[in-house]
């Protein structure tokens, strides 16, 4: 017991001793602040603030500044310890401040112990002038008038946001969208966005750089009337195609279709017998009305309308004849006895023949009493392959006798 009571004596000199130096070196209690500030609402002129007020105060006071040291005061006011948030007004557009939050016991002394400050932000202009500018195979580019105090730009298309940091985009092109919208923004250093209205731009299309070979050709063929549309699959407002002449190599004419769903160009100046060669591009027209072609040409298809072939039949023999044919380099002749599948060649001849005579299909002799058909199909040479016609002629059911 006497031991423990000497215990108790020194913890009490102790404790005693402790509060006389904290009292002699002046060590005091921060009183607290207002916390949770934060911007809520903007707009051109104003913006809003709310915060998270202090237990007992009965007041509460703002101030706004350019710089966040508070060296520039532009504007201050106070409100009842009721009201947890702000409202600013008669603010710059596009322009950034700062708000700090204080507080007191009455309206003329609440402008003490202040809140860390905040970055707040106004609304920029409204976007002008946003245009269609150009594309590629895969996306669409946008340009727009710089406006005064945004931070950066937001393009919605088809409820998809992109931003950029300058007053132009590229954009991933959507077929199933229509119109992008452009907005001005101005972001503070907590994240907080103001955000002003939308201008747009309307029928914009991905480009596509060149049209491959299987997406394009004929549409319809007429050969009776010598009549043909040549159409294609591609991005872009439209399409140009040339047409030549495979053996003097001159244009002999061109088209264009601005329609990319039902577009195509028709010709009807063929010659009969006549191989061609036809090419496609597409292009898009900008804002401004400038039209922008894709890098490329497509490859070339080919196209001849040969003269009806005459066949004629007897023993184990089918003979055909068609007229002399122009730029042709190759003829195969083709026997099936299917009328749409099935057929292998059984002769290949040079372009400038104008008959043979079929004895065989399948390395064996016609068969008297089978049914057979036969294609032809016109080729004609590029380099050092050999391309074959869009348009072919068929025979319809021969019967040996």
């Amino acid at each position: 017991m006497k031991e423990k009571r000497v215990y108790f004596r020194q913890s009490v000199v102790a404790l005693a001793f402790m509060l006389v130096m904290l009292f002699a070196f002046g060590v005091t209690v921060s009183a607290a602040t207002p916390t949770g500030l934060r911007q809520t609402s903007d707009s051109e002129t104003s913006v809003k603030v709310e915060f998270t007020g202090v237990a007992g105060a009965r007041y509460y006071g703002y101030q706004l500044a350019t710089d966040p040291g508070f060296t520039n005061v532009l504007d201050s006011g106070y409100m009842s310890s009721s009201w947890n948030y702000a409202y600013i007004n008669n603010l710059g557009t596009g322009a950034s401040y700062y708000v700090r939050i204080g507080w007191g016991t009455d309206s003329k002394n609440c402008y003490a112990n202040f809140s860390e400050p905040i970055e707040v932000v106004t609304t920029p202009a409204k976007v002008t002038n946003v245009k269609f500018i150009g594309a590629n195979d895969n996306a669409v580019a946008l340009a727009w008038d710089m406006i005064p105090g945004a931070t950066q730009y937001r393009a919605e298309y088809n409820s998809l946001s992109y931003t950029s940091a300058t007053n132009s985009i590229w954009v991933p092109y959507d077929p199933s969208g229509y119109s992008i919208y452009v907005r001005a923004q101005r972001v503070s250093a907590t994240g907080y966005v103001a955000e002003g209205g939308y201008a747009y731009v309307s029928n914009v299309s991905a480009l596509t750089s060149k049209i491959s070979k299987d997406n394009f050709g004929l549409r319809n063929a007429w050969t009776g009337l010598n009549s043909f549309q040549i159409a294609a699959n591609y991005y872009g407002h439209g399409m140009d195609v040339e047409v030549y002449d495979v053996k003097t190599g001159k244009k002999k004419f061109s088209g264009t279709a601005n329609n990319t769903t039902y577009g195509y160009v028709e010709f009807n100046k063929f010659k009969k017998s006549t191989m061609y060669k036809y090419r496609v591009r597409a292009y898009i027209i900008t804002t401004d009305g400038q039209k922008i072609p894709g890098k490329s040409w497509s490859a070339y298809r080919y196209l001849v309308n040969p003269k009806e072939t005459k066949y004629t039949q007897s023993g184990k023999k089918i003979k055909l004849n068609w007229s002399k044919l122009t730029g042709v380099s190759k003829i195969k002749i083709q026997v099936s006895t299917k009328e749409k599948s099935g057929y292998k060649t059984v002769a290949t001849l040079k372009g400038t023949k104008t008959s043979y005579t079929i004895t065989k299909y399948n390395k064996k002799a016609l068969k008297k009493g089978k049914k057979y058909y036969v294609r032809i199909i016109y080729q004609a040479k590029s380099g050092k392959k050999n391309y074959d016609s869009d348009i072919y002629s068929q025979t319809s059911e021969i019967k040996v006798r």
